[in-house]
């Protein structure tokens, strides 16, 4: 994962707005641009939040769409 190194940014907001941005180019047919940002959102998730939880789930679940 890319570090971020903007002050005052949180992990939690950027997680979800690179976990948006897969879904986005997903849904236009460019899973190969998607991969990294749901990647890097993924990463994100599952230091901040763990891996049962189910915003993490939703992470996975697209980048497996991805792949």
């Amino acid at each position: 994962a890319r570090r971020r190194t903007v002050s005052g940014e949180d992990p939690l907001r950027v997680a979800e707005s690179l976990d948006s941005l897969g879904e986005v180019l997903l849904r236009e047919k460019t899973a190969f641009m998607a991969e990294p940002h749901l990647k890097e959102a993924l990463a994100l998730r599952r230091r901040l939040l763990g891996s049962g939880h189910e915003l993490t789930a939703r992470s996975m679940e697209r980048l497996a769409r991805a792949e």
